[in-house]
């Protein structure tokens, strides 16, 4: 875990969203990898259907799964989250569009927003894990999923 960001007071605070523009100079701040176990509820989408899936609560989760806190070494606000998957696919929730709030008093909570999903990841430092709720909403899926992940 990167103390340095961390112990910055402008973790500490509400920031505004950050921009949906790369990076400058990015830094880890805190890294989260393993399986990723949560449960989601499953309303509806294509997905669903191609799968014979009843709406409802279901085990859910990520395997091998790595979930990276990135800053702007120059603005500690400017903030991405990069996950990695077992396919070892890397997915920038800022490269996608969505928009990032970042707030927090003695955990840090980074929201992401976009038109067809909303994300809110609680980073607890102090018991190195990561939380997050996953609500999305297009044609192939209509879920809302909670997960945790413990971190380095």
């Amino acid at each position: 875990m990167k103390k340095i960001l961390l112990s910055s007071a402008a973790f500490l605070v509400a920031a505004g969203f950050a921009s949906a523009t790369p990076l400058v100079e990015p830094q880890e701040v805190l890294t989260c990898r393993g399986d990723a176990r949560g449960k989601s509820f499953f309303q509806g989408g294509a997905l669903m259907e191609a799968s014979n899936m009843k709406p409802g609560w279901h085990d859910d989760g990520l395997s091998s799964v790595t979930v990276k806190l990135l800053a702007n070494s120059k603005d500690v606000t400017d903030i991405d989250i990069v996950i990695n998957n077992h396919a070892n696919t890397s997915y920038s929730y800022r490269d996608d569009g969505f928009k990032m709030l970042l707030a927090g008093h003695g955990i840090l909570s980074v929201i992401a927003t976009s038109d067809a999903a909303q994300e809110t990841f609680i980073f607890d430092y102090q018991k190195h894990r990561v939380l997050w709720t996953a609500a999305k909403y297009n044609e192939m899926v209509v879920r809302i999923s909670a997960f945790e992940l413990e971190c380095e």
